[in-house]
């Protein structure tokens, strides 16, 4: 698979532009668009290899959810990993500061994406007993 095709995918799987895809993995628009014509080989040491690697490794398990682009998105930028500092790390900080290997940045995208589920079920219940709440103050209208 060529780079630009790969690239293409991860755009429209995220919902992002390429630009933004650039600036989440830390390379320049300009690296990306020189190694548009390469083959995507994950051995391969530059910097834009390197990041699409772990990138799509870090998600590939999302890429098979029924979710949308943004919850992909989210899920990628969800501080959700406390560092050995106490700081938390998303898959984008920890992707641009080469501070885990691959196989951590999935971890880190799953704990994000338990937690954004966990926030969406959360959410979901408040505006259930909300919308139950408001159903027993209107009052019933009667039928004349």
């Amino acid at each position: 698979m060529k780079i630009s095709e790969l690239v293409d995918h991860l755009c429209d799987d995220l919902g992002i532009t390429q630009k933004h895809l650039a600036s989440l993995i830390d390379v320049s628009g300009e690296a990306i668009a020189r190694s548009k014509n390469e083959t995507f080989d994950p051995t391969a040491k530059t910097k834009v290899m390197r990041r699409l690697d772990s990138l799509v490794f870090a998600i590939y398990p999302l890429l098979q959810e029924p979710i949308s682009p943004i919850t992909r998105l989210s899920v990628l930028k969800t501080l959700a990993y406390p560092d050995i500092h106490g700081d938390f790390d998303s898959v984008v900080s920890a992707l641009k500061q080469d501070k885990y290997q691959k196989e951590l940045l999935r971890i880190i995208a799953e704990a994000a994406f338990k937690k954004i589920k966990e926030q969406k079920k959360s959410e979901d219940k408040f505006l259930s007993e909300y919308a139950k709440i408001l159903a027993e103050r209107t009052p019933k209208q009667v039928s004349a």
